[in-house]
């Protein structure tokens, strides 16, 4: 757990140097991995070029305004991707001297250009706020990498941990080698606790160079590995490019500029994939966030002055971003101050520097490769493993993540790690698309059994069951792109074949692309032409959504008439056409006369002639309330001509949208929940056509009640059929 601490300038410094002290050994030994095919006469030559990655790149950042205590320094997967350039730079003979030896001079240069291409393309990166993407790396693909990387880190400090740095072959193993290596491993990965006091990398550092030694005066050096050697102290310089400058490298720099670009984008990938999660673990353990995007500009801007100045490339890491913390670093200051320090050590103790083992340093990198095996790897090892000693199946998705782990691992293994980040995101974008890509249908259903909210009389609803298989509801759910548009067109083209009008609720779906939109409209002209109506609901006006597919619409084939705000509007409209076509409305429009209503269906002709002496006649033009949420119910409402919504307001509950919960045809009783119970009204009644209503008062009701109980009973009967009629309109839209 990181420790955060307050700023101060004093905190910054110790976290710096404290964490030079325990990390120069290790940030060196990252170059003895890249630059391991020049052969142990480059030893020193390798360990000095990784440190003075960690200062120029510490120093720089700092300079272009970095923030935050996370430090940047090599690590081994972007030591790992030096080597197969420099193999396949020395395939080429342009790259060997008279005898057949490698032109050291020329190898290096070309490092160094590609280490600045890798911080060309972070700076795009950076600059383009395209550094989020790396946060949506899958987690199977990120192990893969590293697990990968963890091997291939333990292989190259093989012959360091038996002592074969010299060249020697496997037979020459030296024991006293690997047990230097051993104790310098377990102590790093278990430090014993008297031990503790001092960092674990440190402590095992100095206890495997003791044991060194010690062997060496009880048993002499034969059973020992080498020592790093002399470590001539010497500034990094712009010399290291002077190769490039002559003239006649030009074509051959345009000749290998692919694979320097590969070695580029697959560094700024690594690099920015550790960063960007070293990041979030410093932020969270510190309790701040700080700009990801900011972080890969400065970082790639650092990573080309390194490879101005011939050194490798930088990412942060969590390892000696959490010694700084721990020991005080809270700001960029740390980051100065770690490269300063690093500076100073090289500067004073070189000298000491030389009498460190190989060995030594080898044990304590096998522990850093070890705790680089991802945590859910190892448990996911031992799960699927008890799972096949029982003979039973492990969980599929647990399965299916495994495999691409040990696709990705395998391949950073036996390949190449540039081949293994490749499948890795080859890997993530078909992760993305299949999980994305899953079945964008979330249900289908016909206007027979899902209605709108629109209550009927009970004759007009008949009418829609027996012919509500002409129109259709498609109900999507999740993204609608170029994975997922393919399939709703084509299900969009089936209902066409048996529904004349089909509602595209869009409700679910999240988003929709411009592949996904110009599906969808070139559904809608094939529907066009052949007599169908396609209805797209859930896309209000100023909807995102709503804009692309109009965008995509060239040719003009959707209307605005063709889009709604929620899907109940949509099927009310397709409802309203198909009766237009199985019950014209006579040309002109009269009012229903009592009896065709709900509220008078049955009752006899002297029931209906004392009904209508107490009912008043009550016009309301379009847009007008009939009554608001709040009033006092003083009165039940009979719809003889025009259509009234019922409305929830806005706010209620609180952050509610407003939202038309049904409505009511001509021939629909409403407002009588509010008369009966004498509660006041929970919603608004609004005029959605200019409307005729017929109104029974309170007083009417209980004249009623008194002088004619057998009518009241009847009405009573009426407004239960009602009722349960409403209810239906509720609840079958869910089904």
């Amino acid at each position: 757990m990181l420790r955060p601490h307050l700023p101060t300038l004093a905190g910054d410094v110790r976290g710096g140097l404290t964490t030079a002290i325990v990390m120069i050994a290790i940030e060196g030994s990252y170059g003895l991995i890249a630059f391991s095919t020049l052969g142990p006469e480059y030893q020193s030559f390798a360990f000095l070029c990784a440190v003075y990655a960690a200062i120029v790149g510490n120093v720089l950042m700092f300079f272009f305004g970095a923030r935050g205590p996370l430090l940047s320094g090599p690590s081994a997967a972007l030591a790992l991707l030096v080597p197969p350039l420099m193999l396949a730079l020395m395939a080429d003979p342009r790259f060997l001297l008279p005898g057949g030896r490698p032109d050291v001079a020329l190898l290096l240069a070309f490092v160094a250009l590609g280490v600045m291409l890798t911080g060309v393309v972070q700076v795009v990166v950076g600059a383009l706020r395209a550094g989020r993407v790396f946060r949506y790396v899958p987690y199977p693909v990120h192990a893969g990498v590293m697990n990968g990387v963890a091997v291939l880190m333990a292989a190259a400090m093989l012959p360091h941990v038996l002592g074969l740095a010299d060249g020697g072959g496997w037979r020459d193993a030296r024991a006293g080698a690997v047990a230097v290596a051993l104790a310098a491993a377990v102590i790093a990965w278990r430090p014993m606790r008297w031990t503790r006091a001092l960092p674990a990398y440190l402590t095992a550092l100095l206890a495997a160079t003791a044991l060194h030694h010690a062997l060496r005066l009880g048993f002499g050096e034969q059973s020992l590995g080498p020592l790093l050697g002399p470590m001539p102290f010497d500034w990094p310089a712009w010399a290291t490019l002077a190769p490039l400058a002559r003239g006649a490298d030009a074509a051959l720099v345009l000749d290998k500029l692919p694979l320097l670009l590969e070695f580029a984008v697959a560094g700024a990938l690594m690099a920015s994939l550790q960063s960007m999660m070293a990041m979030a673990l410093v932020d969270a353990g510190t309790r701040t966030r700080r700009d990801g995007e900011r972080e890969l500009l400065v970082q790639g801007l650092a990573n080309i002055g390194a490879g101005c100045l011939g050194t490798l490339q930088n990412c942060g890491a969590i390892s000696r971003s959490r010694v700084n913390i721990d020991a005080g670093g809270s700001t960029g200051a740390s980051r100065a101050a770690f490269g300063l320090a690093l500076v100073l050590l090289l500067a004073a103790g070189s000298a000491l520097l030389r009498h460190v083992p190989m060995a030594a340093i080898a044990g304590v990198f096998l522990a850093v490769a070890f705790s680089l095996v991802d945590g859910w790897s190892r448990r996911a090892t031992g799960v699927i493993a008890r799972r096949l000693s029982r003979a039973a199946a492990p969980p599929r998705s647990l399965a299916q993540s495994y495999v691409v782990m040990l696709l990705v691992a395998g391949t950073t293994v036996f390949v190449s790690l540039s081949h293994g980040l490749a499948l890795g995101v080859l890997a993530a974008m078909v992760m993305f698309i299949r999980s994305n890509s899953r079945q964008p249908i979330r249900s289908i259903a016909h206007a027979d059994r899902r209605t709108s909210r629109k209550v009927r009389p009970a004759h007009v609803a008949a009418l829609l069951r027996e012919h509500g298989r002409r129109i259709a509801v498609l109900e999507l759910d999740g993204p609608l792109f170029f994975g997922t548009a393919d399939v709703a067109a084509r299900e969009i083209e089936r209902l066409g074949s048996e529904a004349t009008q089909i509602v595209v609720d869009f409700t679910r779906v999240s988003e929709v692309d411009a592949s996904g939109a110009r599906v969808l409209v070139q559904a809608a002209v094939e529907l066009h032409m052949a007599r169908r109506r396609l209805l797209l609901a859930a896309l209000p006006a100023h909807d995102l959504r709503r804009r692309t597919i109009r965008e995509m619409d060239v040719h003009e084939s959707l209307a605005d008439a063709d889009f709604f705000d929620d899907a109940d509007l949509a099927l009310e409209s397709a409802e309203d056409r198909l009766l237009d076509v199985l019950a014209p409305p006579p040309e002109e429009q009269h009012e229903l006369p009592l009896p065709s209503t709900m509220l008078g269906a049955g009752l006899l002709p002297a029931d209906i002639e004392a009904l209508s002496a107490l009912l008043e006649r009550l016009e309301v033009p379009r847009g007008a309330h009939v009554f608001r949420s709040g009033d006092e119910s003083h009165a039940m409402f009979v719809s003889v001509h025009g259509q009234i919504g019922i409305w929830r307001p806005a706010g209620q509950p609180a952050g509610a949208t407003r939202k038309r919960l049904v409505s009511f045809a001509p021939g629909v009783v409403f407002g009588e929940m509010g008369l009966l119970e004498r509660r006041p009204r929970s919603a608004d009644a609004v005029a959605e056509d200019d409307a005729v209503l017929l109104v029974l008062s309170r007083q009417a009701f209980e004249r009623l009640s008194g002088e004619r109980p057998s009518l009241i009973g009847q009405l009573m009967l009426n407004l239960s059929l009602h009722l349960s009629a409403r209810v239906r309109a509720l609840t079958e839209p869910h089904e």
